[in-house]
């Protein structure tokens, strides 16, 4: 907006403008009265039309002037003229955080930061103002380096009261947003010390924990992934530093510090304390280039849904109830594979291909979500107890008063505490093996598996017989992608203890993960004839039967997970559900997709859905489909499969504005799936724009030069618009690559009524 040299109420003079966000303009204005600069903060001219907006911008302007706290920049006036809607504050010339930012700061600056910035908002939040939009570039820093945080209750006057935009998301900075914002959800003071969280993460690691290409890609990572550990990208972090980053970005709300204050003497009690860990250094024996945080699935199947964890014994690679193949922070849904389907009755249509859907999200047929940690299921099972190492040497009598501590800090799910526990035990008994499993395990919990890892290595190498340490160094092996090792490891360990069941289903996952269903089979047979009511290992041994082509085989061992009440019991109904839709038998797939709907868990909802419009569409039932594609839409904005087959079911109906912006919409999300191109070229043609179609079957082409269709219908494009030569290399090139008959015997029937 133009307002240079305008004045505003007939005190500030717009002098220039010195910054522009989402939600508002800042300018430099002159106040002749008092011979200063100021700093005027202009918001958009269109939300003085919303309703009710402009009380609630007096409502909140007054509240906020209110606040009277040296870390807080004031609010000196503020005013509404001609549409404009203003705040005016005191100004400051010497930058932002944000400026500073880029590398890694000073412990000892960051701390001084974060104090002041805490103090801040327990003042405001005493008060019961809520910022809603902290970040590095709202932390203003004077030339004495003083910090002055800005536009409290900004976000709010913004929001309306129902905290919401026309999107759904709530007013606030994407990169910043704390997972119940990010929601739309109603947010407390735990919001602002998540995003605090985040500026302690920028702060360490000069970079912020969450990129993507759109505002709501990094709105669902906070809400979904883990966070990116800030010390695999600073190294010289202190492990107490990243514990605190830890707690105040926790994505459940309770995890977080009661309040500011509380986190920031957290900090300086981290940054003033060395660390505990005396014994191994956190990279120590860690597998170099490893993922950390992720299980890839392979590129021909991945899973369906996740693992429980077992709270007691992390080092059980998913020990109990419904783990699988993720366990404590990060839980990672693969989601099966999208469907090869072939021209049949002019319109697209999910095939089976193995017993699920091949995506159309990536050119491996891949789409991955990640759960938010604290959704992830508890198990049910308790495990088996390790055998006694005979060689295992006796610790001290204080050690292991200091290893029970943590082991029940473990138990009760504080895994920060049980490292401090299992650190002091390290420090009193430096050969007791059970001390190094025990914080293994820990670390495991906190999901920092290259951490983890050097505390197993040690426990086995002090005490060559101890069954848990190679469970343990299995677990991590499994979470860095070493499912050769972590076989090597739980084979080792069922030597050591061949009665323990979990450990048989534990080798059976990573059989599962290197396509060895029958080696998967046999171990999860195994696991249940130690065990008959081990739920977990009839669903996963189901799992294998599914990708082996075993249906009969599937569909009853995931009954009798169902039998066994797995939890979440809405995994093996869903699962069963595909089973039925690989068997063409839609209604029992609908039937067992909609338990699973019932029955959850939320996380889940969006795969079950997008499952039940599936089977909707193979029932031919489109505007079931288009419901449930919908619904999945709504919860998870950016899968490109809903977006992709919704599109299938509107295009199916001859709708095909809404199949092309589907398709669109699915290609935005992933630019390199050929067959959103082919069926968005599909809709052009039917609309009878063949400029577009053959823009778009040229692209397929490009993605996927072995597709016939693309060739056939760019050739018949071609032919409509009369570009004779061009439509006859592409039937000939069909005639090259096709094997089906029909289709050859079209190509060469169109190849004759072009002459050749």
């Amino acid at each position: 907006m133009d307002l240079i040299g305008r004045t505003l109420d007939g005190k500030y003079r717009i002098v220039e403008q010195i910054g522009r966000g989402g939600m508002a303009s800042v300018f430099k204005a002159y106040q002749p009265a008092l011979d200063r600069y100021v700093a005027i903060k202009v918001l958009p001219a269109e939300h003085a039309l919303a309703p009710g907006f402009s009380e609630r911008f007096v409502r909140e302007a007054r509240a906020v002037a209110q606040l009277n706290h040296p870390n807080i920049l004031p609010v000196i006036d503020f005013g509404q003229e001609e549409g404009l809607s203003y705040i005016v504050m005191k100004y400051v010339a010497s930058g932002t955080l944000k400026d500073r930012l880029g590398r890694p700061m000073d412990l000892t600056e960051t701390t001084r930061i974060i104090e002041q910035i805490a103090a801040a908002l327990d003042h405001a939040h005493g008060r019961g103002i809520l910022h809603r939009d902290v970040k590095a570039s709202n932390v203003l820093l004077d030339e004495g380096g003083w910090v002055q945080l800005a536009d409290f209750g900004l976000a709010k006057i913004l929001a309306g009261d129902e905290g919401l935009t026309a999107t759904g998301v709530g007013i606030g900075t994407p990169a910043y947003m704390s997972p119940e914002q990010g929601q739309g959800r109603p947010v407390d003071h735990r919001t602002d010390i998540y995003s605090l969280g985040v500026v302690l993460y920028e702060m360490v690691t000069g970079r912020l924990p969450y990129d993507a290409e759109t505002p709501m890609a990094i709105v669902f990572k906070h809400i979904y992934e883990p966070m990116p550990l800030p010390r695999q990208v600073n190294r010289a972090l202190p492990e107490e530093v990243e514990r605190v980053i830890f707690r105040a970005m926790a994505k459940t709300p309770a995890d977080r510090y009661h309040s500011a204050g509380e986190m920031a003497r957290a900090l300086q009690q981290a940054v003033a304390k060395p660390s505990p860990i005396a014994e191994v250094s956190a990279t120590e024996g860690a597998v170099e280039g490893r993922a950390t945080q992720v299980i890839p699935p392979s590129a021909e199947k991945v899973l369906t849904e996740a693992p429980s964890v077992s709270k007691g014994r992390p080092w059980l690679l998913f020990a109990g109830g419904a783990a699988a193949v993720l366990l404590m922070v990060v839980v990672l849904l693969a989601v099966g594979v999208i469907a090869f389907f072939a021209l049949k009755g002019g319109k697209p249509g999910p095939t089976a291909v193995g017993g699920s859907l091949q995506s159309a999200a990536t050119p491996t047929g891949e789409l991955m979500a990640t759960l938010p940690a604290e959704q992830t299921p508890t198990a049910t099972r308790e495990p088996t107890q390790p055998p006694t190492a005979t060689s295992r040497p006796m610790p001290t009598e204080d050690a292991q008063a200091y290893i029970k501590q943590g082991q029940a800090s473990l138990k009760a799910g504080d895994a920060e505490t049980a490292i401090s526990h299992f650190s002091r035990a390290i420090e009193l008994d430096a050969k007791s093996a059970e001390a190094y499993v025990g914080r293994g395990d820990a670390y495991s919990e906190l999901a920092q598996f290259e951490q983890a890892l050097p505390d197993y290595i040690k426990a086995i190498e002090l005490d060559p017989g101890y069954a848990r340490a190679y469970a343990g160094r299995c677990y991590a092996y499994f979470q860095l992608d070493d499912h050769d090792q972590a076989i090597a490891d739980c084979t080792k360990a069922i030597e050591l203890d061949p009665n323990d069941a979990i450990v048989y289903r534990n080798r059976g996952l990573n059989y599962f993960h290197l396509d060895d269903y029958d080696r998967a089979i046999g171990d999860f047979t195994q696991a249940i004839q130690l065990d008959p009511d081990y739920a977990d290992a009839y669903y996963w041994r189901g799992h294998n039967y599914y990708w082996s082509g075993d249906y009969d085989r599937a569909i009853a061992d995931y009954s009798k997970a169902i039998e066994l009440k797995f939890d979440p019991l809405g995994w093996p109904y869903n699962a069963r559900g595909r089973v039925y839709y690989a068997l063409g038998d839609y209604d029992r797939a609908i039937a067992d997709h909609t338990q699973a709907i019932e029955l959850g868990p939320d996380y889940s909802l969006f795969l079950y859905y997008r499952d039940r419009g599936d089977a909707y569409y193979g029932r031919d039932d489109y505007e079931q489909a288009i419901a449930d594609y919908t619904q999945a839409i709504e919860i998870n904005p950016n899968d490109a499969y809903a977006y992709y087959w919704r599109g299938a079911a509107y295009y199916s109906q001859d709708d095909y504005d809404q199949a092309i912006a589907d398709y669109t919409k699915a290609i935005e999300i992933s630019p390199d799936d050929a067959d959103a191109y082919y069926w968005r070229g599909a809709a052009y043609y039917s609309q009878g724009d063949y400029d577009q179609a053959i823009a778009d079957y040229t692209q397929a082409i490009q993605l996927d030069p072995d597709n016939a269709d693309a060739y056939y219908w760019r050739g018949v494009s071609y032919q409509e618009r009369d570009e004779k030569e061009k439509a006859i290399a592409d039937f000939k090139r069909v005639l090259e690559l096709e094997t089906d008959p029909n289709r050859r015997a079209q190509a060469e029937e169109r190849l004759r009524e072009l002459g050749q």
